[in-house]
């Protein structure tokens, strides 16, 4: 026992994150709005600090691990009846305790991978990754049927119960694949109140399934195998048409419009023209410079927040830095997206007037729904399914599908109103979150005829009725904000 206590100690520098969540402790955790460290009971503190060497508690609490330890169902009735997993699990543990004793490297690697309690925690620092691949990366064969392979979740408990769910402290640990979340709740929900002293919530789930991984892999389905041919064939015809452009043409007017569609270099000659004496007179030049800057600004946002839902060394520092000025910046970089609204909206009264004035007033409103429709759609769909279907198998890691605005499995239950574009009035949950944007610009679009109608046939009068609407919606959202309380 002092062997293994010793081999262990000397080989890891690993634990868990995990305080008291039971009523009488959740009070001891605060966080402070300003620049000020998380205050905290010094009992408590101390006892939470005792998570540092949890590996080695918990080999030690369960030296000696039965069925009763990993199921609680069995605990609390002894005559139930185990379950396949239940049983395959404990042998596996059974195994891992085996071989750690004699210091086995897999069986090591295993419980080195595990997270700690992270230092820093009294100033925002609340994850800890342990080390995925180690623990994924743990494959011991038991026999020809049957191997001990590595499972990394997160455990998870939150600082205090009023405190958001962002403010909780994540580590990793490692088991047997072939454990469940519920039993490595089961043992670590047991250990905490031994070492701490308290009780924890049943109510407060430690290990959540959705942040396992495995090294296993699902085989591609159909839907997923047709998105790679897809890709690939429009890959293969650029690169095709590409080489036919450098290799063959030498008048861009003798271009035929399906290789210049697919042709990089062709395109590129486009997207970076500087001057075009032959511009179209639908084409206003000086919006591109908006539409950059904008375009910029989204991205740089963005960045931002993503960054901001990884894990933080100094958390507590952003409430302090959300004051500041160059916090606005990123803060109301939403409104940048106006800008997009208004060069959609100008472009089309530009366009569409010219052509009311070549037909003496007429629009073709079918065609123009149409036209925009099948000119939005395909791009549309093609993005949904390289969201769902490659996207997920594109990546890995243990934050990888958590730390971004996204969740690929959405879009298998909503991705129809994407394509209708009504997906933010159809549903809570959107397939590519920033899709709204194409769902409000065509419900624009859809309603804009009335109002170009309107403009060609009264001039004056028409723009005089289209600002007293615009004065009528600007009302209506401010009593929207003040009855709803909503802020700016």
């Amino acid at each position: 026992m002092g062997t293994r206590r010793l081999v262990i100690q000397l080989q890891l520098l690993c634990s868990l994150v995990l305080v008291s969540v039971s009523a009488s402790t959740s009070a001891s955790f605060s966080v402070s709005l300003e620049h000020q460290p998380i205050p905290m009971a010094p009992v408590n503190y101390v006892a939470a600090s005792r998570l540092r060497r949890l590996a080695v508690e918990f080999f030690d609490c369960y030296e000696n691990i039965t069925l009763a330890d990993i199921s609680m169902e069995m605990n609390q009735d002894p005559r139930a009846l185990p379950s396949a997993q239940d049983l395959e699990c404990l042998a596996d543990l059974m195994l891992l305790t085996e071989n750690l004793g004699s210091a086995k490297i897999w069986a090591l690697r295993m419980i080195d991978s595990w997270g700690s309690l992270p230092s820093g925690v009294l100033y925002g620092n609340l994850r800890d990754l342990g080390n995925y691949d180690e623990c994924l990366k743990v494959d011991h064969a038991v026999s020809t049927s049957h191997s001990v392979r590595g499972k990394y979740c997160f455990a998870k408990v939150s600082l205090a119960s009023s405190i958001s769910s962002l403010l909780s402290m994540k580590a990793a640990v490692c088991f047997p694949a072939s454990c469940s979340a519920a039993h490595m709740d089961t043992m670590l929900r047991r250990l905490f109140e031994k070492l701490l002293n308290v009780e924890i919530s049943s109510d407060l789930q430690l290990v959540d399934e959705s942040t396992c991984r495995t090294a296993e892999r699902k085989p591609y389905d159909g839907l997923t195998i047709f998105t790679i041919v897809v890709l690939s064939v429009l890959c293969a015809l650029m690169v095709l048409s590409t080489l036919y452009d450098y290799l063959f043409i030498e008048d861009q007017k003798q271009f035929s419009p399906l290789v210049k569609a697919f042709s990089a270099r062709a395109n590129s000659r486009v997207l970076f023209r500087i001057v075009d004496t032959k511009s179209s007179p639908n084409i206003i030049d000086c919006l591109h410079g908006m539409r950059c800057l904008s375009f910029i600004w989204v991205v740089y946002g963005h960045d931002y927040l993503v960054a901001a839902m990884g894990p933080n060394l100094n958390l507590i520092q952003a409430f302090t830095w959300t004051k500041s000025a160059y916090s606005m910046l990123i803060q109301y970089g939403v409104y940048s997206v106006d800008t997009f609204f208004f060069l959609s909206g100008l472009l089309l009264v530009v366009i569409a007037l010219r052509t009311m004035e070549r037909t003496k007033g007429k629009l073709n409103i079918p065609m123009m729904y149409l036209h925009r429709y099948l000119r939005l759609t395909p791009v549309l769909a093609m993005a949904i399914l390289i969201y769902m279907k490659i996207l997920p198998i594109s990546g890995d890691g243990p934050l990888y599908g958590s730390v971004t605005f996204d969740n690929y499995t959405i879009c298998e239950q909503t991705w129809y109103w994407s394509l209708l574009y009504v997906q933010n009035y159809a549903t809570d949950t959107i397939c590519l979150g920033h899709s709204w944007y194409l769902a409000v610009d065509m419900q624009l679009y859809i309603i804009s005829p009335l109002l170009l109608i309107a403009l060609y046939k009264w001039g004056k009068k028409g723009a005089a009725a289209i600002s007293v609407l615009m004065l009528l919606l600007a009302a209506g959202l401010f009593i929207t904000m003040v009855i709803g309380k909503h802020s700016m």
